[in-house]
């Protein structure tokens, strides 16, 4: 029928190795299934239907790297994603760059990150702005605690930052100041150089 056709040449298959598949979905205009539902000509494909057909098809256990940059999915859409990504126990790296992602939704990722010790999450240019990652690194490590967990660890494997502190002048020393107490002296040190690169160049 016309979804599995549409399916087809949605998703990019790309082998690791034996069994191991990387699926890039980005930039596929993947929304959130109230906006997918509420739309009809085009409608976009939700984030539900492809994590229902990635498991319809038993590929959970396979799939070690999922590309979504770039597409609609916000704290709705998260809390879908990170729900099937718990059933992924060979995930390696999710990518979620790009898209509409605010404090809900990353706080949403804290259980999934102390579960998966392999597990690379990549927030970049989403809403959640400094309060939000603040929250968030508060939230890991407090959880971190309760499980006896390296929390040093755990935030080394979520990247983000916030558009907003990129484009003020003194970028880095605002970064330090209002994360010093929250995110991780390894998390700053591995980002100084994207922000003296990129934003104070």
């Amino acid at each position: 029928n016309m979804y599995k056709t549409l399916m087809f040449l949605l998703v990019v298959f790309l082998p690791f190795s034996s069994g191991a598949i990387s699926l890039d979905l980005s930039k596929r205009g993947i929304a959130d299934d109230s906006v997918a539902d509420s739309k009809t000509s085009p409608r976009p494909i939700s984030v539900s239907r492809i994590f229902k057909k990635i498991e319809s098809d038993n590929m959970l256990d396979e799939i070690r790297f999922i590309n979504l940059r770039g597409n609609e999915i916000s704290d709705e859409g998260a809390e879908v994603v990170c729900s099937y990504v718990s059933k992924m126990p060979n995930l390696e790296v999710l990518d979620l760059s790009c898209n509409q992602i605010a404090q809900a939704g990353i706080i949403g990722l804290v259980p999934v990150i102390l579960r998966m010790e392999n597990l690379k999450v990549d927030l970049t240019q989403n809403y959640a702005d400094i309060g939000a990652i603040t929250y968030f690194y508060d939230n890991l490590r407090a959880e971190a605690v309760k499980e006896s967990r390296d929390f040093e660890e755990c935030a080394g494997r979520v990247v983000f930052f916030d558009e907003g502190i990129l484009s003020q002048e003194g970028a880095v020393n605002t970064l330090n100041e209002r994360l010093a107490n929250h995110a991780s002296e390894n998390w700053l040190n591995a980002h100084q150089l994207f922000y003296e690169n990129s934003a104070l160049a």
